[in-house]
């Protein structure tokens, strides 16, 4: 009785949800998943991609690759690195300036986890605000991007997103097979992306932007997958995040209290 239950509240999730769908921009969409990362979220100038949701400022291609402003895409080959030959490459495009920054930064596991796009897969990723010559892109591949997250129950290991097949998964530091990386700057409220976060203080705020809403659902959902956890996403008051804390965030939203902590 228990899962029947479980299961018509999880069809009413996502009955909810895909009122407010967008048009999904990863490859091979599922018109039954709702877009997480809509183009509309973002504000573009040229190579840079500005993430309302977050604040983060991203280069809009891989390494390796440059924005053409006459073809809006990306062109040149995208490069390969180890985990530290990225930390190296980060370094080396903040002395360069690049693209009018110096403070550039290899994202860590959350912050890259919150552009992967869930809608659909081959890419995993919102091909309107990301554009890549990356040939691995839509193959039955993997696309491995680093994160400056080490695994910490084996330091020699460091947490890559794959933007293929829509997952999160640890790879030896050594590794630079299928290893890509893309830089982010700025971003409000930077520790919300940390296990560490304490939070805005708002009930359901899974995702510390200060505004409650049907974002802060899937952000949740997707601590969940990664094992993740913030203040806000534990709506539940029980220091941990499942399945149940999104339908609390669900009912904060249409007005109804969380559970007294």
């Amino acid at each position: 009785m228990y899962k029947l239950i479980l299961s018509f509240m999880l069809t009413g999730l996502f009955s909810f949800a895909s009122s407010l769908q967008a048009q999904c921009e990863a490859g091979n969409p599922n018109p039954n998943v709702v877009e997480d990362t809509p183009t509309a979220s973002f504000n573009t100038n040229a190579g840079l991609a500005i993430h309302s949701l977050t604040g983060l400022t991203w280069t809009r291609c891989s390494l390796g690759e440059s924005w053409d402003n006459n073809t809006n895409s990306c062109t040149g080959t995208v490069q390969s690195f180890n985990w530290e030959a990225a930390l190296n490459e980060v370094k080396q495009r903040n002395a360069d300036n690049y693209l009018g920054f110096s403070d550039w930064r290899l994202p860590n596991l959350n912050e890259l986890s919150s552009i992967m796009e869930h809608c659909g897969h081959y890419p995993s990723i919102n091909q309107a605000i990301f554009p890549s010559s990356n040939s691995l892109f839509g193959s039955s591949s993997v696309a491995y991007y680093i994160t400056s997250s080490s695994y910490t129950r084996v330091p020699s290991l460091a947490w890559s997103v794959d933007f293929n097949l829509d997952g999160a998964s640890t790879r030896l530091k050594t590794s630079s097979a299928k290893s890509y990386m893309r830089m982010v700057r700025g971003g409000k409220l930077l520790n919300a992306y940390d296990s560490t976060l304490n939070g805005t203080g708002i009930p359901g705020d899974a995702n510390s932007d200060g505004i409650l809403n049907i974002q802060d659902v899937f952000f949740t959902i997707n601590l969940i997958s990664l094992g993740g956890f913030t203040v806000g996403a534990d709506c539940n008051n029980s220091s941990g995040i499942s399945i149940t804390d999104a339908f609390c965030i669900i009912n904060l939203i249409s007005g109804t209290p969380p559970p007294a902590g």
